[in-house]
């Protein structure tokens, strides 16, 4: 039923309840989304008095029309569990005949890629099976360094990125990770931290044993939660699909067909390294990150540092060495780290309270 005044018309939502849901939530991805349906095909959607109608304005009645239409089939990909995003709505609205076309840049796709995750939230089999509804914004690399990594972690069982902070390498090696569960070559993944740094081990910090953790194991959390979103992340560690610990949590256990990623490995120790890249079992790869000269150990004692040159031209294990130049983070930091990174430059010594087996706990 659509009835015509003037230069708007109001359309039934009976049947599009489902777009008209999506478009009209009160939140901020909602109102990118009808912005993008506004200027993709030159109207203005709002909600009627009524809320069971949709009022659309547009300065001719052949863009009300192309509207009306395009909302239709928006609605029905919707409701066929199909994808609707800007780039949806800018490819309905072409071939329908409507000519403006928005432009797209990096603040589109994170937005696209949150979209997808935020109508994927509403599908009633994700409570049981959310692994089937992952979703992840493609990402490239930023330099050749970055690139070779990523072949490195899809090419070798053990991976090894070293270098100075900014570089990227915990984000990619968790990018590396979803990508490889989404692909069903991985049925879980695992990250894994030292729980020691600055200075002080868990025994010294205020607590219960999960508070002493959140510190070194947020910045795992926070790299997933980019890729995947919160609500994906949360159900997905519910249901042990991804495990974030201390690397001691990895003791007498074996990963079959997972990816396991060992952040900030040169605060590990030599015990603690072996017995991690010993932990891989069939159908695994693992990915080790961290800065050799960042180690909160003496570092005569950082299992990175010493397990190094000893994994050089070994079978199926790869290293990537990273430098200033690659730095992504900002300029200003290239800048600092090669300023910095000079022949007299004094490695940090951490004091002897530090035990050489540093675990939850003590």
């Amino acid at each position: 039923m659509t009835t015509k005044r003037k230069n708007s018309i109001t359309i039934r939502n009976a049947a599009d309840e489902n777009l008209a849901d999506f478009l009209f939530a009160e939140n901020e991805e909602s109102r990118k989304m009808l912005s993008a349906f506004n200027a993709a095909f030159n109207v203005e959607a709002r909600m009627a008095e009524r809320t069971d109608r949709i009022k659309i304005t547009g300065r001719t009645q052949d863009d009300m029309r192309k509207a009306k239409e395009g909302f239709s089939q928006l609605s029905g990909a919707l409701s066929r569990g199909g994808i609707v995003n800007d780039n949806k709505m800018s490819e309905v609205a072409e071939a329908i005949g409507v000519t403006q076309k928005f432009a797209e840049n990096k603040a589109d796709v994170i937005a696209d890629g949150r979209s997808r995750r935020e109508q994927n939230v509403q599908k009633k089999d994700r409570r049981n099976h959310p692994e089937k509804f992952v979703e992840i914004v493609e990402v490239e690399a930023r330099n050749e360094n970055q690139k070779k990594f990523l072949d490195d972690m899809r090419n070798n069982d053990v991976t090894f990125g070293v270098g100075p902070a900014g570089t990227g390498k915990t984000f990619l090696a968790a990018y590396e990770a979803v990508k490889a569960f989404k692909e069903g070559k991985v049925e879980k993944i695992f990250l894994a931290r030292p729980a020691v740094g600055n200075g002080k081990d868990l025994g010294a910090l205020p607590g219960d044993e999960k508070a002493k953790l959140a510190p070194y194991l947020r910045p795992l959390y926070d790299e997933l939660q980019n890729l995947i979103g919160r609500d994906m992340l949360d159900k997905l560690q519910e249901r042990g699909v991804i495990e974030i610990a201390p690397v001691e949590f990895m003791r007498g256990r074996t990963f079959k067909n997972a990816f396991v990623i060992l952040d900030e490995a040169q605060n590990t120790t030599y015990e603690q390294m072996k017995m991690a890249l010993t932990r891989i079992g069939e159908g695994s790869r693992m990915a080790v990150t961290g800065d050799p000269k960042q180690t909160d150990l003496r570092h005569e004692d950082s299992g990175l540092a010493i397990v190094l040159p000893k994994l050089k031209g070994v079978e199926g294990v790869g290293i990537r060495e990273f430098t200033a130049d690659d730095i992504v983070r900002s300029k200003v930091v290239s800048r600092i780290v090669k300023a910095l990174e000079t022949e007299d430059e004094p490695i940090r010594q951490a004091p002897r309270s530090i035990n050489r087996r540093t675990g939850p706990g003590q």
